[in-house]
């Protein structure tokens, strides 16, 4: 349920540390009594950096797509080669 939590909360890009301290608090709020005890929540730590994570922008489309092209077109040429070279 934190992990959960913590996630939809990264979702509005808030920054990481920020993300986990509601997502525990949250957890701490509606917990049963018993479930409240640090054992329970305390255990989820963040290492590194806190920054929201930023989405990536219209270029990282554009980038993955002509990294895939490229890819295609090596397997392409490759086959073809490879094709070529066993009718000799």
């Amino acid at each position: 349920q934190i992990t959960q939590t913590f996630f939809e909360y990264l979702a509005t890009e808030i920054p990481l540390d920020q993300a986990l301290q509601k997502a525990q608090q949250d957890w701490i709020n509606q917990a049963e009594s018993f479930r409240c005890h640090p054992y329970y929540w305390a255990g989820y730590v963040l290492i590194g950096k806190g920054d929201p994570i930023q989405r990536g922008g219209p270029a990282s489309g554009w980038i993955g797509g002509l990294i895939l092209i490229g890819i295609c077109l090596f397997v392409f040429w490759e086959r073809q080669r490879m094709k070529g070279g066993k009718e000799s």
